[in-house]
Formats: C-alpha cells, structure tokens, sequence
C-alpha cells in the first residue's frame, strides 16, 4: 500500500566514486552536490521512486539507488525523471522490476542506459524521445536483452507486415500503439504476455497470429484496432485469453475453450448483468467483471459458475454476486449423472415437465440443442460407464462458434504436433452445367463436347502422406476469426467422440485472394481456376475468352475426435465451388445478366482423411 513521499539524499561522495567508476568519468569538483530523491512507500521495506531534484550540469550521468534508507527502491514511477535534457547516462538497478509510464520521457539526450535486472513491466512510453530509444540499431527496441524475458517496449518501423523477433517473450504496454502502417503481425512461439494498449490504435491492424500460447493480455491491448472492430463474434480473444464481450446480453456465457479472462473483459457493458463463466477459466483479472461506474456505485457482473470451480472462488473471495449452476446431465442436482436423471429428461420430452432454459441447457448433453430421448441414453450410458465419454468431458463440451472452432484448431494442431500421418481419399465431380442455347448448338460441332456433358469424377484415389506434411497446409493461426461460419456445431457419438461440423457462407473468390473457406481446410491439390476452366470445362483454343466469377457455397468440414486422447478420427472436406462464366466460345458468345443467360457450372470436392496413425 502506497502512502506518504519523502524527498530523501544520496551521500555525494559514494554516488559520484561509484558513477566514476561504471562511465569512467572525472569526479565532479562539487564536493556538496546531492540529488534529492522523492518517493513513495509500498509496503514497510520497498519504496518507488516517483521524482528527483537533478542538477544535469554538474553531473550528466546518474545511478539510480538500489536502496535509499534501507529502503529497497523496486519501482521508477510516472515521469520520474522525465524532461531532463541534460541527462546522458542512467543505470537502473538489479532490484527495480517495473518502470512507469514515460519515465524518461523527452530526455532527449539520454543515449545509455543500463538495466541490470530484469524489468517485468515498463510503461507506455518510459523511453520516448530519448536518444537512446531514437538510435536503437533495429526497428524493435528491447530490454532484457539476451535473457529468457526479453520485452519488446516499441516498434520503430513502417512495415506492413510484422514479424516479431523470435527471441521475444512479452509485446510491452503500449509497444505499436498508434501505428497505423501495421496490417499483420506475427508473435512467436515464445511470446506469451501481451501488454496493456499493445497494439492500441493501430487502425490498419487486421490479423494477428500467435504461433505460441497467450496467457496474458492487458487492458484495451487491440482497442481501436481493425481487427478488434470487425471481430466476428461477441466474444474476443486470442489463444486461450478471453479478452472482451463486445455484445449486450443480459447473461454473456464465455465460451469454455478460454482459461484467462482479462481486466476489463465487461467493462461499459451496462446491459450485461450476469456472466456464466466455464469450468476451464484458472485465471481472472482484478477487474474483469466491472461493468460501469454511476455517481453511487461500481457495478459488477452477477457470475453464474459450477460448483467446485475457480470462477466460483473467485466469486466468493471477491464479495461479487454469483449463482451456483448444476453440470451438465446433473438435473437432480446431486452432483453425479444417474438414471433419475435420464428419468427427469424423458419426463421432459413426454411434456410430463416443464421445459425451461435451464434444464435444457444441462438436458442437452448430446448438444444438438434440444431434449430428447438420446439424451437419457447417454446419461444411463454414461451412469452404467459404458462408454469413454464423462461428465467431465459433457463441461468441456464446445458449444459456442468460438469454442467448436477452437477445438477443431487444436484437433488438427495436437495431430501435426504429434506426427499423425493419415489417408486422403479425394472426390471430384463437375455438375448442373447450363449454357445458353446458341452455345450449345456451337458446342455440338467441337471435339471438347464431352468434357461439358460428361461430369468429371475421380474417385476412392487413396494417397498415404507421411507424417511430417500432414495437413501442414490448414491456416490454423486465423482460424478464429474466420467471418464466414453459416454454422458451427459439435455433437457427441455412440463412440465418446466429439463429431465437430463447420458449415461456411457464400464466398467470393477474386484475384486468387484466399478465402475463409481455404482458411479451415487441410492442404488439398487444386488446379487454379483458369486451367480448370480452359481444360476441363470450356473449349479449349486461341479464340476462347471469358470472365468468370467463383463462389464458395455451404462448404463444410467435418472432424471426429476422441475426446479422452484427443486423437483426430477422421476429417471430411467438400467445398463447392459454383462458377458464372461470361465471354465467348469459338464464335459463340455467352453473355452477361443483363444480355441473356450466363453460363454456369459447380464442381465439388470432397477429401475424406482417415487412418490417422500417431507416432
């Protein structure tokens, strides 16, 4: 706890030897100069330093105590030793972990610095305008160098495309704030943390990918971003952090696939009253579930969370409203799955009971998203430990657009990771091929006739790959913020798998641009679209031009996996791809909508994966 400043005096004499020493610099002949140091308590034995009297022009190099009155100094705070021009070299000492917002800020001749600890956090801002920050000999300005957390605290750059150093272990407070050159960025395996206003107002920032695993973010860390404002979904995050709920729910349901939940995550939702928090969330910031602020009250969010988990702890610890939920398949509420609970769902199902949105919501462990008498089959199956699945995995169960699509990135992730070789069984076939009349009569007349009339098939061509490339090509890192997902739905088999199914919208392909649809898929062979046309489906000479335009229409995929190992079962792709062709053949020409028909054609693919093998 902070409380009371005190200006406190370094003896001269011991600071300008010890000065002398590190900058090899004469001793200063100003035997009674001392600089004055402000600070504030935090604790009974650590102090921040939150100001100094500093006279530049009798000495323009200073080391920062690392104790003052037997104090330990752990802190630089805000502007501490900002705007001191005349400053040329500082060192800050081992025991200082975390330097404030704009610290040193606009000392502007400020060229060495040495931090001999390690800084676990450091302000927006703390070295602007130095000459130190400005002469930085790479465009990603860093501290901790050369050690496990090294931090990234600015990027000096204009590139458009961002690869962070691979050394990096935390992106600092405020590090690309407002820069608006930035559309991609790339974090490494090794980066975890992410700071508060990160990536703030970078208004042309669109995809970020994480090749590691997030576990924390700071407060507003993308606010202001493309990518934070065209987000798909109501519930933001990257990774395992769940970082904002930008919809306006009565109750918000986090999905249960995030196991951080950020400060700030509810904050100025005034229309959100409770939150269901899952039973996978370990970590919750200090203000998570802080809604808004009126003129009498701060006003939290009510938690509705399992008995037994962390987000009910939390709750309790916290002095926060909350609501103790019954896990899924537990109706009766006893805390296990047992035949009377199948009993209370046939009663609903008979219309014996009343079907609310509670007890569907734990009826439903198939999760189709109704009651039903497969329901009860499953809880006596699961009572009588029949099959693999348990009530454990029924709390796990993805339910969410977000978590079906996250358990489907880590399905595919766990088996690349794993070595899983598989078989591809791929299908191909060209149908509902229509021209307009005059067309087909020219057509009767080329030898090319029947590539239009026959449809295209190719199928059982089994391929064995080996395990290193397998499914190699599937976009996994942008997987989350595919835009495109017509539906999302996971259910659970006879086998205790869970069968994932992704249905995508209507796409448009142009310019060879990669669609959503390409994002969710394993690597498949395609032709590109002119040679599919030129050879496969239009007459083929010097005299055929076209225009075309591709649509991707309700492609899907399908993944089966095992949910006590997390094996991948099996993956089953169509993509269907509906062509409208404008131009001429030969003679003929085959107009647009607005001078006639235009011609048309779909062909679809189908690439079943199966015989997944672990290494």
């Amino acid at each position: 706890m902070k409380n009371s400043k005190r200006a406190l005096g370094l003896k001269a004499l011991s600071f300008i030897l010890v000065a002398a020493l590190f900058f090899s610099i004469s001793v200063p002949a100003f035997a009674d100069y001392e600089p004055q140091f402000y600070v504030d308590f935090i604790g009974d034995d650590a102090v921040a330093i939150t100001g100094v009297d500093l006279d530049t022009s009798v000495d323009s190099t200073l080391f920062i105590p690392a104790e003052i009155d037997g104090h330990k100094v752990v802190e630089i705070g805000r502007r501490a030793f900002a705007d001191y021009d005349g400053l040329e070299a500082v060192e800050i000492p081992e025991s200082v972990t975390k330097i404030g917002e704009e610290a040193f800020a606009g000392c502007i001749n400020l060229h060495t610095i040495a931090i001999r600890g390690q800084i676990e956090e450091c302000g927006v801002g703390a070295f602007n305008d130095t000459a130190w920050y400005k002469n930085f000999d790479i465009d990603f300005v860093i501290i901790n160098v050369n050690s496990q957390n090294a931090m990234l605290i600015g990027y000096k750059g204009n590139d458009k495309d961002v690869k962070v150093p691979i050394t990096i272990a935390k992106i600092g407070n405020g590090a690309f704030m407002d820069n608006d050159s930035v559309e991609t960025v790339i974090l490494p395996e090794r980066t975890k943390s992410i700071g508060a206003y990160a990536f703030a107002n970078c208004s042309n920032l669109s995809e970020i990918t994480a090749l590691g695993d997030i576990n924390i973010i700071g407060e507003n860390a993308f606010q202001g971003t493309k990518w934070f404002e065209e987000y798909p979904g109501d519930y933001i995050g990257i990774g395992k952090v769940f970082i904002k709920y930008k919809g306006s729910e009565e109750v918000a349901v986090i999905p249960n696939t995030y196991s951080v939940v950020s400060d700030g995550a509810f904050e100025g939702c005034k229309k959100t009253f409770a939150v269901k928090v899952p039973a996978s969330v370990d970590t919750i910031g200090e203000t998570a579930f802080f809604t808004f602020s009126d003129q009498i009250n701060n006003h939290f969010a009510e938690i509705y969370a399992y008995a037994g988990t962390y987000a009910l702890e939390y709750a309790q610890a916290n002095g926060l409203a909350y609501t103790v939920l019954n896990r899924p398949g537990d109706l009766d509420g006893d805390g296990k799955i047992t035949a009377a609970d199948a009993r209370l769902v046939l009663r609903i199902v008979a219309k014996l009971d009343k079907k609310t949105n509670e007890n569907t919501l734990t009826a439903d462990v198939t999760g189709d998203d109704t009651v039903k008498a497969d329901d009860a089959r499953m809880m006596l199956r699961i009572a009588a430990k029949l099959d693999k699945v348990t009530a454990e995995d029924l709390l796990s169960k993805p339910s969410s657009k977000v978590e079906i699509l996250n358990a489907y990135a880590d399905a595919v992730k766990f088996a690349v990771n794993n070595g899983a070789g598989y078989t591809k069984k791929a299908y191909q076939e060209f149908k509902n091929i229509k021209l307009n009349t005059l067309t087909q009569i020219s057509l009767m007349f080329m030898e090319n006739k029947s590539n239009i009339t026959k449809p295209k098939n190719a199928k059982n061509q089994v391929y064995d790959v080996d395990s290193d490339s397998a499914l190699t090509g599937i976009h996994l890192p942008t997987l989350v913020s595919t835009k495109n997902i017509q539906s999302a739905t996971c259910t659970i088999n006879d086998k205790g798998q869970y069968v994932i199914t992704i249905v995508m919208g209507k796409e448009t392909a142009q310019n060879g641009v990669v669609t959503d649809t390409q994002k969710l898929l394993p690597a498949v062979t395609r032709s590109t679209f002119d040679n599919l046309l030129k050879d496969r489906l239009w007459y083929k000479a010097p005299t055929t031009k076209f225009n075309y335009t591709l649509y991707y229409n309700q492609s899907k995929v399908v993944a089966v996996v095992d949910i006590e190992t997390g094996f991948l079962d099996s993956i089953t792709m169509t993509v269907n791809h509906d062509f409208e062709i404008s131009g001429q053949i030969y003679l003929t020409k085959i107009t647009d909508g607005n001078k006639g028909s235009v011609g048309k054609a779909t062909r679809v693919d189908t690439c079943e994966f199966t015989a997944f093998k672990y290494s």
